[in-house]
């Protein structure tokens, strides 16, 4: 996973990727329809986009730091503390002031500074700081006993991740490129931002739904299957 990082050391060139709708030919194979050209164009920039160290320092080492602040988190006991109101506000406010310093810092980054591996660690420290924010955030309305069914609808969701993503893809290469309805490329953004909205919220309800009446989502539970080599109850028991 961190491979793109001394890669973008060593080699410049992978430093940044380019949109890949930057590059000649791509807009016209997606708007297109042959479903196998659409599907090779996807794995030839996934894997750019892989291999290239701004994605390496976006996702990789800021989703691996979150994980293992999480792992931290719970190996001392945090959670656990966290019913304590006092430690909550105290930790709230600190997560305040970092993501402040973190969005400012973010700004400007972008506007002012060159993305290089000095301006990327920047960026990673900052995204690191916003991301504690938002976890100390949803921790607050959680103990404070807000939106207890909405947590309830996301954990259900976060159980069928495999299945959601799957379905995600199902609809949206219909939907956004040429073998579909061509809804891609658009100029402006609030459109996709609205029927994401829609999708992710019929999701939620759907995975509450689902769970009530199953063990596992139907690709958790065939990768289940698969990995211990056996076959497990999907249905749940009346009991």
């Amino acid at each position: 996973l961190l491979a793109p990082i001394p890669l973008g050391y060593f080699f410049p060139g992978l430093m940044t990727y380019d949109d890949i709708w930057s590059v000649p030919g791509n807009s016209t194979v997606y708007m297109g329809r042959d479903l196998l050209a659409i599907f090779h164009l996807n794995v030839r920039e996934c894997w750019r986009l892989f291999a290239s160290f701004e994605y390496g320092v976006d996702v990789h080492l800021v989703m691996l730091s979150m994980m293992l602040l999480g792992a931290y988190a719970e190996r001392t006991g945090l959670f656990q503390r966290l019913t304590d109101p006092r430690i909550r506000g105290r930790l709230f406010r600190a997560s305040l002031v970092g993501s402040v310093i973190g969005l400012t810092w973010t700004i400007i980054l972008r506007i002012y500074l060159r993305m290089d591996m000095i301006g990327y660690t920047s960026w990673f420290i900052a995204q690191f700081l916003l991301g504690v924010f938002f976890m100390m955030a949803l921790t607050m309305l959680w103990h404070g006993g807000k939106l207890g069914s909405f947590f309830t609808s996301l954990s259900c969701a976060g159980r069928m991740t495999l299945t959601n993503y799957l379905v995600q893809n199902l609809l949206f290469i219909p939907l956004m490129s040429g073998v579909g309805l061509g809804w891609g490329l658009r100029p402006v953004a609030w459109p996709y931002i609205i029927l994401a909205i829609l999708v992710y919220s019929a999701q939620l309800r759907f995975s509450k739904w689902w769970l009530a009446r199953y063990e596992y989502g139907p690709a958790e539970w065939l990768w289940r299957c698969l990995s211990y080599g056996k076959r497990f109850a999907l249905k749940r028991s009346q009991a």
